[in-house]
C-alpha cells in the first residue's frame, strides 16, 4: 500500500477486540503493524500499534484513507494517532 509516509504497514481496525485493546471508539483508523527504521514514518515518530486517526485534518476512518492521492502530495506531518488509547501530534 502506497501512503504519504512511506515505511508504513497498516490496516483496518477491524474487530471489538481491537476496538478496546487500542483505545478507539469505532472501527475507525489504521493500525500501524510496523515502521521500517530510516524510514519517512519512522523518523516522524511513528510507532507499531500506533492508530493513525487524523491526517491534515482529514479524519481516517480505514487504511485505504492513506492512500489519497491529494494526502499523498502534502508534506507528511502532522499526524494525530492513538498511542496506548491515548491522542497524540506528531
Amino acid at each position: 500500500m502506497s501512503i504519504p509516509a512511506p515505511g508504513l504497514t497498516v490496516k483496518d481496525i477491524e474487530t471489538d477486540g481491537e476496538m478496546s485493546v487500542y483505545g478507539t471508539a469505532e472501527h475507525r483508523g489504521a493500525l500501524v503493524l510496523s515502521v521500517e527504521e530510516n524510514s519517512p514514518a519512522g523518523r516522524l515518530g511513528i510507532l507499531p500499534e500506533d492508530v493513525i486517526v487524523c491526517w491534515h485534518g482529514r479524519e481516517i476512518n480505514r487504511a485505504a484513507d492513506l492512500t489519497d492521492p491529494d494526502a499523498a502530495s502534502e508534506a507528511p506531518s502532522p499526524f494525530r494517532v492513538l498511542r496506548r488509547q491515548k491522542p497524540l501530534e506528531l
